[in-house]
């Protein structure tokens, strides 16, 4: 039994997407939301050592009864053993890691896909230029300064389950920024509607967010790394938001790509934070 990886035995989330194959596209987007919220629900709900203690509990009893109802001459017989792993936490940091950078990557081709056509100006390479810093200063935020893919975090500080589930919230947000990128080299120096500027500031802050709650929980942020993160990365992208109805939307690439920069380079100032550990990641052992 694989412990610290539920979505294993449970997948669930799997039968939208299987559906989603034979049903109109209006539906599609639906079934795929309902799959990967289905997908999280289990790695957040569903434990391992529940799942192992609910089974032990259930093959005592089935032995009990087995053996309850057997001469006590004949000899008894043993139930079947179960064996427990953990996966290896450095190999799936590496795994997940590399997705976020898959994610990435893709999130470059679709910009670049975009800009391919749009009529070449300077304005359009500043945002390109922009967009790029951006991403890469993700990049350097969730794999450089990060742990598993996810900003702001130290190894063995969080459980498997937690680090997964905070995972595909990353991910999504990234490729969300995607979106929202190539919106920006379509409108060019035109301001972004309401929806796409929410879209682009929203992801911006959701991101910063989600590394405020994995540097807190893995108690990898102190309260003046939290502060500051907390009123630069997701209080000054809600106010672009907010307050920049006539910015271009270059102009708001811009700005979210010199505050990337700007926490990579506190990042790299500051000492790193010597806190408590938290709940370790298991690890590998049998019984």
């Amino acid at each position: 039994m694989l412990l610290d990886f539920p979505v294993v035995q449970y997948s669930g989330g799997l039968l939208p997407w299987l559906i989603a194959i034979w049903v109109a596209d209006s539906w599609r987007l639906a079934l795929w939301t309902l799959g990967v919220g289905l997908d999280l629900l289990l790695i957040w709900v569903f434990s391992g050592d529940k799942i192992l203690a609910r089974f032990q509990a259930k093959q005592a009893a089935r032995d009990a009864a087995r053996s309850g109802s057997r001469s006590s001459v004949r000899p008894r017989r043993r139930g079947p053993q179960v064996h427990v792993m953990s996966v290896d936490p450095a190999l799936l940091s590496e795994r997940l890691g590399l997705f976020v950078i898959i994610v990435l990557g893709e999130s470059v081709v679709q910009v670049v896909d975009a800009a391919a056509s749009a009529s070449y100006s300077l304005g359009l390479l500043a945002t390109g230029v922009a967009s790029f810093v951006l991403l890469a200063g993700l990049f350097g935020l969730s794999v450089v300064f990060g742990y598993a893919g996810l900003p702001h975090l130290r190894a063995g500080r969080i459980s498997t389950r937690v680090a997964l589930g905070l995972h595909a919230l990353v991910t999504a947000v990234i490729a969300t920024l995607a979106v929202s990128l190539s919106a920006v080299i379509v409108h060019g120096s035109d301001p972004l509607p309401g929806g796409s500027r929410w879209l682009l500031c929203g992801a911006a802050a959701t991101y910063f967010a989600l590394g405020v709650v994995t540097g807190v929980v893995s108690h990898s942020s102190d309260l003046q790394r939290t502060v500051s993160r907390v009123t630069t990365g997701i209080a000054v992208p809600l106010l672009l938001g907010l307050l920049g109805t006539d910015l271009a939307g270059r102009t708001l690439v811009i700005c979210l790509a010199v505050l990337v920069l700007a926490h990579l380079w506190f990042e790299r100032r500051l000492p790193p934070v010597r806190g408590r550990v938290g709940s370790e990641i298991p690890q590998p052992r049998t019984t």
